[in-house]
């Protein structure tokens, strides 16, 4: 349907992620659905996953990267701001927005964005 996700991907690098590196922070930077999250999170306890969303303009993706309009990750943790203070650090703006929200509200910011 026109409301489904393919997010087959995602749950292979989680394989992965969950069998080569099960103590690394992932960050999902793909669109996925309200809630995906959360439900890797009871899937696969341990498993220290941030969904941080993209707000790239098509065709104008290294000049979105570069000037942010703001960086929400979707976690409150001192991996999640080590990740802002790292996204930040890669801008050429100054003073780019940081938002910590839950998983589920950094989800529905990024599909409200699109």
């Amino acid at each position: 349907g026109q409301n489904y996700f393919d997010t087959s991907s995602v749950d292979e690098v989680l394989d992965l992620v969950q069998e080569l590196a099960p103590h690394t922070t992932t960050v999902i930077k793909s669109t996925i659905p309200v809630g995906f999250v959360e439900g890797v999170r009871k899937e696969r306890p341990g498993l220290d996953v941030i969904f941080s969303p993209e707000f790239l303009r098509e065709g104008k993706a290294l000049f979105d990267n570069l000037h942010p309009s703001r960086i929400v990750v979707g976690a409150d943790s001192p991996k999640a701001h080590l990740f802002a203070d790292l996204m930040a650090a890669g801008a050429v703006d100054t003073n780019v927005p940081v938002l910590f929200v839950g998983a589920t509200e950094a989800e529905a910011i990024k599909l409200f964005a699109n």
